[in-house]
Order: C-alpha cells, then sequence, then structure tokens
C-alpha cells in the first residue's frame, strides 16, 4: 500500500525537527503504519529546505510556494465572489499551485490512500489525477458542517472517508450531510505519552508555594483567554497564592475561519475583539491585583512546555469552540488535572469528577469556581491526575490512533 499526506500548503516540514499540530500529527501516524506501507508526505518547501527529505519508508516531499501568492491577493479584491459561506479559502483557487503540484507528482507517483488535511476542495482534483484511489478528508475543525452545504456535498462525491478528530465534529458534518453520514470515522488526535508524562524525580521541589493555572493555546479570542482573564481577577482575590501562566503565540486566527463561520451565538460576538488588538485587550482586562500574578510566555517548544505541564498545578482550556482539545491531552499524560468548558471535543476527553472539570463555555463565574475548587483540594489534584494518564494511556496514544487509520485504510481498499 502506498499513502500519500497532503499537509496545509502553508506548513513547512523537517522530519528531524518537527513542529506545528498537523505535521507532528502526519509524521506520528505515518511513522508507525505498517512498514510494508510506502509513505509519501506533501508540505510546503521553506527557503532553506532541500526539495526532499527520506526516513525508513517515508519519503518527504516539498513544493516551492509563496505564502500569499498573488493570485490569491488579486482574486480576493473580485467584489461579490465570495461570502462567508463560500469564502476564499474554501475554493479551488487557495493555494492552486500547490495541491496542482500535488496532483501532478501522483500522476507519476501514484498512491492507493490519498489523506488530505482539512480542505475538502483537494479531493476533486486529486480525483481526476487519481480516478482509482481511495481519497480520506481529515477535519480538525467544524468547516464541513459550517461552509455552504452544496458546495461540500460536491466536494465529499470525490471522497472515499471523512475523518473528523471528535465525535463532536462527525455528528455535525452527519446532520449537513445525511447522504455522507456513513463515510464519517471520528479518529482522535493524539500525543507522545513518553514525552508528555509525569515527572520521574518526585522529590524534586518548587521555588514558591505558589499554586500554578496554565493556559497553553494559541491567543485568539476564540480560545476563551479573555474568559480566562475575567475569571483570574476574582481567582487572585479568593486564592493568595495563584499564578497564571499564558502560554501560547499571539495572534488571532482569520475571522473568516472560526468567528465568520459560526452559527453559536457566543462565537459570533467574539467579532468585537477584532476591532482592536486582542493581546492588549488581554492585559487591560486585568485587575491591579491580578496583573502582578500572571506570565505572558509565549510560544514554546515542546521539551519546553513539558516541563509547564508537570509544574502546574491545574490546565484550563476556556475555548468558546474547540473540535478536540489538544492541551487537555498533553496535560493529562503528564498527570496534571484540567478544567475545561463544555465546548465541542473537549466534553469526550475530559471525564468530569474523574480526570478533571468541565464550566459552562464563556461563563467567567463557572470557570474561577472551577478552577477554585480544584486548587483547594491537592488529593483531588493528585488522583484526577492520575487517572487522566490513565485515560490517556487508553484512548489518545500514537499507536493507538495510527491502528486506527491503518484499519481505516484496509477497509477501503477492501471494498
Amino acid at each position: 500500500m502506498t499513502v500519500a499526506f497532503v499537509n496545509h500548503p502553508w506548513d513547512t516540514m523537517d522530519l528531524s525537527a518537527l513542529s506545528g499540530s498537523l505535521p507532528i500529527w502526519t509524521y506520528e501516524v505515518a511513522s508507525r503504519l505498517p512498514k510494508a506501507n510506502s509513505v509519501l508526505i506533501f508540505a510546503r518547501r521553506g527557503s532553506k529546505q532541500a526539495a526532499g527529505q527520506s526516513i525508513d519508508n517515508l519519503t518527504l516531499r516539498r513544493i516551492a510556494i509563496d505564502t500569499d501568492p498573488l493570485s490569491h491577493k488579486l482574486l480576493r479584491r473580485i467584489p461579490g465572489l465570495w461570502s462567508a459561506r463560500k469564502p476564499f479559502f474554501a475554493s479551488r483557487h487557495h493555494y492552486r499551485s500547490f495541491i496542482g503540484q500535488v496532483a501532478d507528482t501522483l500522476t507519476t507517483h501514484a498512491a492507493d490512500i490519498v489523506h488530505i488535511h482539512n480542505f475538502s476542495q483537494y479531493a476533486p482534483i486529486i480525483r481526476k489525477a487519481l480516478p482509482n484511489a481511495r481519497i480520506c478528508v481529515h477535519m480538525h475543525c467544524e468547516w464541513l458542517s459550517q461552509l455552504d452545504t452544496a458546495r461540500v456535498a460536491k466536494n465529499l462525491d470525490h471522497v472515499d472517508a471523512v475523518f473528523a478528530c471528535s465525535q463532536y465534529v462527525v455528528d455535525r458534518i452527519a446532520r449537513k450531510q445525511p447522504q455522507h453520514a456513513s463515510k464519517c470515522h471520528c479518529i482522535y488526535n493524539g500525543v507522545n505519552t513518553e514525552t508528555f508524562s509525569p515527572e520521574t524525580n518526585h522529590s524534586t521541589k518548587r521555588d514558591s508555594d505558589n499554586l500554578r493555572i496554565l493556559f497553553v493555546g494559541r491567543l485568539s479570542p476564540e480560545k476563551g483567554v479573555h474568559v480566562l482573564i475575567k475569571a483570574f481577577n476574582e481567582i487572585a482575590a479568593r486564592v493568595p497564592n495563584a499564578v497564571l501562566d499564558i502560554v501560547g503565540p499571539e495572534g488571532s486566527a482569520p475571522i473568516e475561519y472560526i468567528v465568520g463561520l459560526s452559527d453559536d451565538e457566543r462565537v459570533k460576538a467574539l467579532a468585537r475583539f477584532y476591532e482592536g488588538d486582542y493581546m492588549q485587550q488581554l492585559r487591560d482586562g486585568l485587575s491591579d491585583e491580578a496583573a502582578i500574578r500572571v506570565n505572558f510566555i509565549g510560544g514554546l517548544p515542546q521539551a519546553d512546555l513539558v516541563a509547564r505541564y508537570r509544574d502546574a498545578d491545574v490546565l484550563v482550556n476556556p475555548s468558546l469552540s474547540e473540535a478536540f482539545g489538544m492541551s487537555l491531552v498533553e496535560a493529562m499524560a503528564c498527570e496534571t488535572p484540567v478544567v475545561a468548558a463544555r465546548t465541542g471535543g473537549m466534553s469526550e476527553i475530559v471525564l468530569p469528577g474523574e480526570t478533571g472539570v468541565l464550566v459552562n463555555p464563556d461563563d467567567p463565574k463557572s470557570l474561577a469556581d472551577g478552577i477554585c475548587d480544584m486548587l483547594g483540594d491537592a488529593v483531588k489534584r493528585k488522583a484526577m491526575g492520575a487517572a487522566g494518564r490513565s485515560r490517556v494511556l487508553e484512548m489518545f496514544t500514537w499507536d493507538k490512533i495510527a491502528a486506527t487509520v491503518s484499519a481505516r485504510y484496509d477497509e477501503l481498499l477492501a471494498n
């Protein structure tokens, strides 16, 4: 079997130094497929990268394209051509050079399975190049249930299987595309449980008696960081030694990707944060007492991130829109208990009262209560942390995810 993975057109990939959620997903799964398989991975070529790279049965082909081609800039300016449900990024013109080069390569290096991340509009292009291949579209977001229904349906006519990172996303797609519901399957994201693991040296002592609250994620409105800021204003008054560490890069997701597409009123209301600098709005929302106990740390490499998870007393994910909830799984793997909003796929990760706490979304008071309850009970935190790691080992290891993917491939080729 030959499998081809198609990453986002803007993601670069280095097999010896991985970064980015989808490149990591692709490598972790691809490297665990049976070695009898030949694996081809497509990604954007960085300025100093070679056109190809190989490790064992994996071959990486890098495609040289501009990150924002001139054609994009021109097409976006055409009045009346695009709308909220038919945005430019969901058209076949979006990075057409990238997927065109992928298709050209596959005409001479045929694949049995083509696994496309997120962009269903690429399926018809691949189908034309490889009429007999099995094509999978893998959704890490809610686009298939949010974009124009008729246009999505036409794309899915060329797809043999739709994978999604949570049952929540699967169910939403199935409701909007009932004729394609039988193609839809849940395949959770995974975590490296050797890297993300508890501290092995339990005698290690902290340099302070602070209780550390950790947030990990992009600083973007849909991640609900502003809700956490409001909650921490209350927490700071209730828990004198509470500290909040906010880890993640600045930069809101493009409004058309999430906020502009959502039918959730709470998510749609996040448009207000796009009128100014979100980071500054977060800082402005802090009380004087809370401000001195909040650390905006920025993005971190995985090695440094693991240490943050291990040192935290609780990991918090207050997202208003979340297809999965990667920070929850990473924290649980490190035996750190979690508090999360009851949003999207996060309700499938957290077992309330066992591995963590679920609270009402967009509700600072509910979030503050959940965090304070966790901070006030060290015995509960330890028990939930241990239960969280057990749940990760049961459901979210890369070995289990890769085995599920491989089984789906076998089913597709058998039919």
